[in-house]
């Protein structure tokens, strides 16, 4: 088993890069389902990443967007349905790469999932990068409630936690200092949120840039302050390659079984 204090130090040269699945394996499953996540742990991903955010009946569920069109045959805010009216929809197959724009996958028979149910069919094995959705600066209880989950499931060793909004990661950080945490970021974000002003009070274990944000000046103070780096999402192998030749912890991705294969070690 995987443990997470040590893979949110620095890693060593020829550490092995850990390959996490992009909302379980995004480019050859629905995203963000259980078939997404069982096959990350088929293929014997190191973990996964995935997605969540509140529905109208209170229960933490695994979803990207904040609407349902584009993903699902529902449509509206997520927010605005309860998990009996969510677990009445089916989300989409995945997009192939040639597709053109504008075109919509068809459905599966897949539907969205509650985070229980993930932690569930995940094992006890693999890692969970839990990202907290959500632009609003206001309260909505979701960083509470995904802890008590994730409490509640004994999962508490193998979850860090992520955001982009670095009001949800100050909520965390105020729950608990042991929660580990990493500050998700890249070049198109406010500054505030790009050159990470709320660092000093969220202080993250792990930096999260986007791959082409990665540079020496990042990876040089990510050593300095003993951060581990754990980068998205990456889907080609010369991007993979110049992420751990660049000394990275972690590479997300939306092709685990590829990304896999190819053997990588951080700063080899």
């Amino acid at each position: 088993m995987l443990h997470l204090p040590e893979l949110l130090r620095a890693p060593l040269t020829g550490d092995p890069v850990l390959i996490l699945g992009h909302r379980g394996a995004r480019g050859v499953r629905p995203e963000n389902t259980l078939a997404a996540f069982r096959y990350a742990r088929e293929v014997r991903a190191h973990g996964v990443e995935l997605d969540v955010r509140l529905c109208r009946s209170g229960e933490v569920v695994v979803f990207h967007d904040d609407e349902l069109d584009q993903l699902t045959d529902g449509c509206g805010p997520v927010i605005e349905k309860t998990l009996a009216e969510l677990k009445r929809l089916r989300v989409r197959q995945p997009k192939p790469k040639d597709a053109p724009k504008g075109f919509a996958p068809p459905l599966s028979d897949e539907t969205i999932p509650t985070l229980e149910e993930v932690i569930d069919a995940l094992g006890p094995d693999l890692l969970i990068d839990v990202e907290l959705k959500g632009r609003d600066s206001k309260p909505d209880g979701l960083e509470k409630k995904t802890v008590e989950v994730v409490r509640h499931h004994h999962a508490t060793k193998r979850v860090f936690y992520t955001s982009f909004n670095p009001v949800r990661l100050i909520r965390l950080r105020n729950l608990s200092w042991t929660l580990p945490l990493g500050m998700l970021f890249y070049h198109d974000n406010p500054r505030w949120i790009r050159d990470r002003w709320t660092e000093p009070v969220v202080q993250p274990e792990a930096l999260a840039p986007f791959f082409e944000d990665i540079d020496g000046k990042l990876m040089s103070e990510a050593r300095r302050k003993d951060h581990s780096v754990w980068t998205w999402t990456v889907n080609r192998e010369e991007d993979a390659r110049r992420a751990a030749r660049a000394g990275v912890r972690s590479i997300i991705t939306d092709y685990p079984a590829e990304m896999l294969a190819l053997g990588l070690k951080s700063g080899v």
